[in-house]
Formats: C-alpha cells, sequence, structure tokens
C-alpha cells in the first residue's frame, strides 16, 4: 500500500509540527526524570551496581540534548523527519547507557523506549523507524551479552528478546496509523475541496437567477445576494400577524352584527314556546327533562350570540392609571352584590402600592371571566370555591420591569396539560354549558391594553391566570 502524504504532514506542516513539539517535551519530562534519579543520594539505595558518572553525564546529556530538540522543534524551517530521528537516535543512546550504567532500571528504560519508539515512528518515514526499532533492539541485546559475560545479569534471553520483537511491532502498528491517518486527512482535503466548488457554482447559480434572492444567515448578516436584487423591504412579521389578528376580530364582528337578528328572534320564540309547555300540568316527566334540554341548550347559544356582539361592540381601550388595590377592592364588592357568593369566598392579596395602565371597564370584565371560571371549574367536589385575587410586581428587565402582575387562584383540580393548551382558543370548552369565548375575550381585552394573559400551572393543584398590565411609567 503506498504512502499517501497530504499538506499538513510534508515537512513543515503545522499538524506534524505540534505532534513534534508535545513528543519533544514529554522527552525533557523525561529527561528531568532521570536527571532527578542520578543524582539522589546513594544511601536511599534506589539503584544498585550503578556507575555514577556514567549515569550522571547521560542524563545531563540527554536533558540538554532534549531541550535543544524542543527549542528545534518550533522552527518550521528544520524538517520535521530529521528532527524525529535524531530525537529517537538520543532515546536509543541514552537507554543503552542508563542500562550500562545500572542494573534497577532495566524493565523501567525498556518500556519507557518502547513508548517513545512508537510515538517517533509516526513523525518519521516507514524505513528509519524499522532501522532504529532494529537498533533500539540490538542496543539491548548487547547491553545483555555484555552483562552476561561480564556475570552481572542472570535475566533470561526471553526478557531483551519480548523488549525486541515489541519495539519492531510498536514501529510497524505507528506505520500503519500513520498511513491510515494520512489517507483520512487526504480524502477530508478531498471533501473540502468538493465542498467548496459546490458552493461556488451555488453562488453562481444564484447570482445568474432571474429571481431576485436574499441570503441571511442566524445573526441577520446578508451572505448573499443576486444581480436581479436591486432593492429589498425588511419588515416584522409580527406587524402583519397583528393586522390579521384585528382583520379577523372585524370580520368575526361584522358577522355577529348580521347573524345576531337573524338568530335571536327565533331563538327568543324557542325559549318563550319552552317555557309556556314547561307550565303544562299534563306534561310527562321525561318530556319534561327533555324541555330542560331545550332550554339550557338556548342558553347555551344564547351566550355565544352575546359574546361574539361584546366583540363586535368592543370599544376601543381608554387607558388610564389604575390604583390596583383600590380596583380589586371596588371588583371584589361590586361581584358580590351582583354575583351572590354563598359560601364561596372571593379574597385579595396586594403587596405595596401598585399602579397600572389600563382601561378599567375592559380590567372589570377580564376579572369577571376568570373569576366566573374559578367559581365554576376551581372547585373541588363537594366543596366551596376559594379565590384569591393576587397583585404584586412583575418579575423581568426591560419592558416588564415596572409591569403589575394580577393572579387569579383557585385551589381546585387544576387543568391537565392537554386542556391548557388549547385554553385561549376561542369555542375552546370541556363544559357543555359554556360557550368556549370567555377566556380568549379576556385575552384579547389583555393585549388591547398592551398587556397579556396566560394560565400559570401551581403546583399541588388548582389554577392560576396572571394578567400583566404595564407599569405607571408606560402611560
Amino acid at each position: 500500500m503506498p504512502f499517501v502524504r497530504s499538506s499538513s504532514q510534508l515537512p513543515g506542516g503545522s499538524v506534524q509540527q505540534r505532534e513534534l513539539f508535545a513528543f519533544a517535551l514529554y522527552r525533557v519530562l523525561e529527561a528531568v526524570l532521570l536527571v532527578t534519579l542520578a543524582f539522589v543520594p546513594d544511601h536511599l539505595g534506589l539503584l544498585s551496581e550503578v556507575d555514577t558518572g556514567l549515569l550522571r553525564g547521560a542524563s545531563l546529556a540527554y536533558l540538554a540534548l532534549s531541550l535543544l530538540l524542543l527549542w528545534l522543534s518550533g522552527r518550521p524551517q528544520v524538517n520535521l523527519q530529521v528532527q524525529g530521528g535524531w530525537g529517537l537516535a538520543a532515546d536509543i543512546a541514552l537507554a543503552a547507557a542508563v542500562l550500562a550504567a545500572q542494573q534497577g532500571l532495566d524493565a523501567a528504560i525498556g518500556l519507557l523506549l518502547l513508548f517513545n519508539i512508537s510515538i517517533g515512528s509516526l513523525i518519521v518515514g516507514p524505513r528509519l523507524a524499522i532501522a532504529l526499532a532494529l537498533l533500539a533492539a540490538g542496543a539491548v541485546f548487547g547491553e545483555f551479552a555484555l552483562s552476561t559475560l561480564a556475570g552481572r545479569d542472570d535475566r533470561p534471553l526471553v526478557e531483551p528478546a519480548m523488549f525486541a520483537v515489541c519495539y519492531l511491532a510498536g514501529a510497524a502498528f505507528s506505520q500503519f496509523l500513520r498511513r491510515e491517518l494520512a489517507r483520512s486527512e487526504a480524502l477530508a482535503d478531498e471533501r473540502g475541496s468538493e465542498i467548496a466548488q459546490l458552493a461556488e457554482l451555488n453562488e453562481l447559480v444564484i447570482r445568474r437567477m432571474r429571481t431576485g434572492v436574499l441570503v441571511v444567515d442566524a445573526q441577520h448578516r446578508v451572505r448573499l445576494f443576486n444581480e436581479e436584487l436591486f432593492l429589498a423591504f425588511l419588515d416584522d412579521a409580527r406587524i402583519y400577524s397583528g393586522r390579521a389578528e384585528e382583520l379577523t376580530l372585524a370580520t368575526l364582528g361584522r358577522l355577529g352584527a348580521s347573524i345576531a337578528h337573524e338568530i335571536r328572534n327565533p331563538l327568543s320564540a324557542i325559549v318563550h314556546a319552552a317555557q309556556l309547555l314547561e307550565e303544562s300540568p299534563k306534561l310527562p316527566e321525561a318530556d319534561r327533562r327533555l324541555l330542560e334540554i331545550i332550554l339550557g341548550q338556548c342558553q347555551r347559544m344564547n351566550g355565544i350570540v352575546e359574546s361574539i356582539l361584546g366583540l363586535a361592540r368592543r370599544a376601543r381601550a381608554q387607558a388610564e392609571v389604575i390604583d390596583i388595590p383600590r380596583q380589586l377592592r371596588r371588583f371584589i364588592h361590586d361581584y358580590a352584590d351582583a354575583h351572590p357568593l354563598g359560601a364561596d369566598r372571593l379574597e385579595e392579596s396586594v403587596n405595596g402600592p401598585l399602579s397600572a395602565v389600563a382601561d378599567p371597564r375592559h380590567l372589570q370584565q377580564v376579572l369577571t371571566i376568570l373569576v366566573d371560571n374559578a367559581r365554576a371549574y376551581g372547585r373541588m367536589p363537594g366543596q366551596p370555591a376559594r379565590v384569591l385575587l393576587r397583585a404584586s410586581r412583575a418579575d423581568g428587565d426591560g419592558a416588564d420591569a415596572d409591569a403589575v402582575d394580577i393572579d387569579v387562584i383557585d385551589h381546585g383540580p387544576g387543568v391537565p396539560p392537554s386542556v391548557a393548551s388549547q385554553l385561549f382558543a376561542p369555542f375552546f370548552t370541556t363544559s357543555e354549558h359554556g360557550t368556549g369565548l370567555g377566556l380568549y375575550i379576556a385575552r384579547q381585552l389583555c393585549e388591547a391594553n398592551q398587556g397579556s394573559l396566560r394560565f400559570v400551572p401551581v403546583p399541588g393543584g388548582g389554577a392560576c391566570f396572571r394578567i400583566r398590565l404595564p407599569g405607571r411609567s408606560a402611560g
């Protein structure tokens, strides 16, 4: 298999130079370790049969050469494979000198040399890597032969033989990895070139199109436009969404006004006839139940018509500064007069003096809708409803820094997630007597006052509908 070289693996390539620098730095750490070991006092007994002069001289020379190779690895004009070859040669020479100087680090030096040969073979060429591996094997065998002849070594022959095989295997495997890395990098370069050519082709196609094209990135910066684009107008889509909403409401209002006369008169006649029929003393009990259903559905239909007409007749918001605590107290008083509470409780909780900008009539209508819903759906079975109106300063920055939140909280069974996502959809209701327009109208009124209405889940049960109104500074 031929060896494939990419641009980054040629002499001076940035990737290979970084690899050589890291290897040279590791060699410096090895040299510092050996120098430290060589100058350990003899009475500590870390080494045995040490030739102190040879060990210290070899370790100091290795440290100096390691620092020189580290300096050369940062200079791109020096051939990297030459540096790698000389570095491995220095490693082998040091290993031979240390093995000859002492008898306590044979296995450690052999393992360090194996690591250096394996890593260094990723940098140098295949012939040089195998040659250096053979040189390391020869050094190990030579030191073993000299020690055996001198009677200073009783190790079996298999130990240096194992190290020699590992050196050759490490160099061969590193060369295999080197070829695979080179092939992968060459393939990546080829794919990158193809992508660049494809991008140029796309740009050419876009520029030659007869239809104006404008390409904008995620940061709203213009990346590309073609020759047919002379002028572009950018507008906020939310403006058109608001206009579409206003158009929908206006259409719904006109529809409500047109159907009012068409539905209310026959609906009134049906209700009147059912009421007269209900007064008959000879009416069977089964038929009386059917009359109750007729009257109930007529009442529901009349509620739908009234809600639609309410949207049609809705006047523009007349905003003013509202004292929230006073407004809530007045609402509770008025609501209790118009809707007897019985055993139900309607309370308020205000956190400090608060002012908001809104139409008091709209706020009164929104609170009435929310409290009606809380009393109807926010109670536990067989228990009275408990509704709390809580006002506080909104948490937020920017436009919401001065806003006011009014929470309508009940202590009922809560709202399932599947229902919560549709609460404000028009005509959506879970009750056979509801119109499905109350929450929709309430949100529209809040938005007409530059505010918002949203559902907030309550941990442990219950439901919370939060009205957010602009603060006094917004007025």
